[in-house]
């Protein structure tokens, strides 16, 4: 399959953030019940970055921006965001480590494990176009 970025493209740009949105926007995770999570990644070649991950209505979107009432929010520095992102260390490690901050209702997080993880694969052909 081609490489649909011939020149890469750059972790949280805004790029990245559509191109991940398109990647998700066929997904089904199958239930309905709606699911945001607020992300804010500090120390980013573009500053900080804030992006929302939703599920709802059984489709996933992963929007630009902040989110009003989410479920849960992530905070973590660039380094840990890129490292998750390329499957180096996982959520629950970097928490444990104290890389990544968790708010809102950590158990939401933790009942819909399985739909996040099937986001993350989603994101498995972007992954390999990404500069970090």
């Amino acid at each position: 399959m081609p490489n649909k970025y011939p020149f890469g493209v750059q972790y949280l740009s805004e790029s990245w953030l559509e191109a991940a949105d398109k990647a998700l926007g066929g997904m089904d995770v199958g239930t309905p019940e709606r699911l945001a999570v607020s992300y804010e990644v500090t120390g980013a070649p573009q500053g900080k970055v804030k992006y929302a991950l939703i599920a709802e209505s059984g489709s996933v979107s992963l929007n630009p921006g902040v989110v009003s009432d989410p479920d849960a929010t992530m905070t973590l520095d660039y380094d840990t965001a890129a490292e998750i992102t390329r499957g180096e260390i996982s959520p629950q490690a970097a928490f444990m480590q104290g890389r990544l901050k968790l708010g809102g209702d950590v158990l939401v997080l933790i009942d819909r494990a399985r739909d996040l993880a099937s986001i993350g694969d989603a994101l498995a052909g972007l992954r390999s176009e990404t500069e970090f």
